[in-house]
């Protein structure tokens, strides 16, 4: 069934997510049910000399609303790996995954980059080169100039850098010294508008990272253009969806009693939202690595206000420990909605889908219970758009597996000029013999689909909803190329012989049929297997014949493992042409690898890399 257009809200729904369902915190996992939100607070605690303090539980924290205790009724401790700097600078420029995953992710960053020049535009990309490590989820967005530049929620910190290099390119994609400018009160309506959408991710820190953001300092006097109501409606919502801003000054030590009100204001900033600041220091490595501990071992609480206030105001805060010694930072309160806020439009009911599902479609980011891997191919479609074969593989232990289970299956793409693409859904009524189940715990099931979308960049939202069960979504980014270029190749689709007994509710009939498999999106790969890969060249009609393709297999390190013939697959239409290469793991040593398609044509060239890894039992 297909899904309708969506439209978009603002700016900001072109970088995080299309409308608003908020959701419910959980014990210790994100979920998808709607209802009234309890209000999260998340806890750093620390020893006398600075160290992390875990083992903390529940009854340990004592949590006060103005002067009224609070029951603490959601209580998770949350310990990220914290790689070494030297690990998160090396994977920057290691070749990216082309299967996206809602497992084992850390840490949720916005970067807002305001206006600036080339010093902004290095620091930015320090931040993505030191801070964000490789699990990390991180959305780029450009409060000015163009908006279709900015890059929503990716793993991929080559996508990230990509984002930050374009706000600073000029029309002839020349590195500009450009600064942007627009008004102080859109600004803090856009970071307004970011918060109210990042509350949709309930049971995680969330930090956003504002790069020369406008200081509004808090004193008297008159306000004419409305520059304080807006930061404080902007920090209103901060607060009110537990989001921490952080604040880069990327000018570095500055001097002058000019400056003193302009601090004053972003520490304020900061301060209200429990988040941190750099400011008059050059030394940006330092504070980065005190920006990751912060947002890497903390206790998030939970609570329902004995009053649920509608007054606007602001209502105080304070988390203390019940040990002694110890240091607590939280942040000081949170304003309340208004008692007649704005009535915000419901989001559209799609017969058929469910609203669980409906919610976890419109999730900004990658995230949820039922684990998802989803790999996204883009091929030649119709006309000029692209036909985008998606593969999911969905966990087997997240999965309920009674008879007739239900299961719903839904997706759509979105622009950053906030183009929704007509996606699909279906519901599926799982029904596999209890001799099955042991296979599907331990290989998961198969979905494969496709989506039609124009030329351009894309962002694929996957979700998948059991009523009984669990709920997962995926977001993974797709570009489609000018399908009518001199030489172009598609993604590339792997098969293996292991895969080929993996459950499946959906096929795709012809690559099946080339790989000897349905595709998958596993790319662990037991030494045993054989695997196959299939990739399509296109080209113009007079230059079809002088292509050459090669597969190369490299270590994640670059060394040369094999050169491996790859066998041509005819296509009825002219100017198409595939290419598919076998691969004999037991020739190789556990370990990761790197299997390179690569077309030539005189001086053009195309090439798709796919990593994956052999093991051993």
């Amino acid at each position: 069934m297909m899904l309708p257009n969506w439209p978009r809200r603002c700016a900001i729904a072109l970088v995080l997510a299309p409308a608003v369902v908020i959701g419910q915190t959980a014990q210790d996992q994100p979920t998808f049910r709607s209802g009234i939100q309890s209000i999260e607070v998340d806890v750093l605690v620390t020893d006398k000399s600075g160290n992390a303090v875990r083992g903390l539980t529940r009854d340990d924290f004592t949590l006060v609303e103005d002067d009224t205790p609070q029951q603490i009724t959601n209580f998770t401790f949350v310990e990220l790996p914290v790689e070494p700097s030297t690990t998160r600078k090396a994977a920057v420029t290691a070749i990216p995954s082309d299967v996206t995953t809602n497992e084992d992710l850390g840490r949720t960053y916005v970067m807002v980059l305001n206006s600036g020049g080339p010093r902004l535009r290095l620091i930015a990309r320090r931040f993505v080169e030191e801070a964000v490590g490789p699990h990390d989820q991180a959305a780029v967005v450009h409060l000015c100039g163009n908006m279709s530049a900015a890059q929503g929620f990716t793993t991929n910190r080559q996508l990230m850098l990509a984002a930050i290099d374009r706000y600073f390119l000029d029309v002839d994609g020349a590195t500009d010294a450009r600064s942007f400018s627009c008004d102080t009160v859109v600004k803090f309506n856009l970071i307004e508008e970011m918060a109210e959408r990042l509350g949709l991710l309930t049971g995680r820190r969330k930090a956003v990272f504002w790069f020369d953001p406008p200081s509004v300092f808090h004193g008297g006097g008159p306000d004419p253009a409305g520059q304080r109501f807006a930061q404080r409606d902007a920090v209103r919502a901060l607060t009110r969806n537990n989001v921490g801003l952080y604040v880069v000054d990327t000018q570095g030590l500055t001097t002058g009693l000019g400056n003193l009100e302009m601090k004053a204001g972003l520490r304020v900033l900061a301060d209200d939202t429990g988040g941190d600041i750099i400011v008059d220091s050059n030394n940006f490595s330092s504070a980065f690595e005190r920006f990751v501990r912060d947002n890497s071992i903390y206790y998030l609480l939970g609570y329902v206000p004995e009053v649920e206030h509608r007054d606007g105001k602001f209502h105080n805060l304070r988390v203390r420990v019940n040990r002694p010694g110890l240091t607590v930072r939280a942040r000081r309160g949170y304003y309340a909605p208004e008692a007649d806020p704005k009535v915000k439009p419901s989001p559209p009911v799609v017969d058929g889908l469910s609203k669980e599902t409906a919610a976890a479609l419109r999730m900004p980011s990658s995230l949820g219970e039922l684990g998802i891997e989803l790999s996204v191919a883009p091929f030649k479609g119709t006309s000029r758009n692209g036909s985008v074969l998606l593969d999911a593989q969905l966990r087997g232990t997240d999965l309920a597996l009674g008879s007739r289970e239900p299961i719903e299956i839904a997706f759509q793409a979105m622009t950053t000029e906030g183009k929704i693409s007509p996606g699909g859904f279906k519901v599926f009524t799982l029904d596999f013999s209890p001799e099955s189940h042991g296979v599907i715990l331990r290989t998961g099931i198969r979905v494969i689909d496709r989506i039609e979308l124009p030329r351009g960049r894309h962002q694929v939202r996957f979700a998948v909803h059991q009523p009984n069960g669990k709920t997962g979504t995926v977001v993974a980014d797709v570009e489609i190329p000018d399908f009518s270029g001199p030489l172009v190749m598609s993604g590339v689709v792997l098969g293996s012989q292991e895969t080929a007994a993996h459950r499946t509710l959906m096929s795709d009939v012809r690559l099946k049929s080339i790989l000897g498999s349905d595709p998958t999106a596993v790319r662990r790969f037991d030494v045993r297997d054989v695997i196959s890969a299939f990739a399509e060249v296109y080209t113009d009609l007079r230059q079809s014949q002088s292509v050459r393709v090669t597969a190369r297999l490299t270590t994640a390190s670059g060394k040369s493992v094999d050169t491996l013939e790859s066998s041509v697959v005819q296509d009825d239409e002219p100017g198409r042409t595939g290419y598919v290469t076998r691969i004999r793991l037991a020739d190789l040593k556990p370990g990761d690898y790197v299997l390179t398609f690569e077309a030539r044509r005189e001086r053009l060239s195309a090439t798709r890399h796919v990593p994956f890894a052999v093991i051993s039992d």
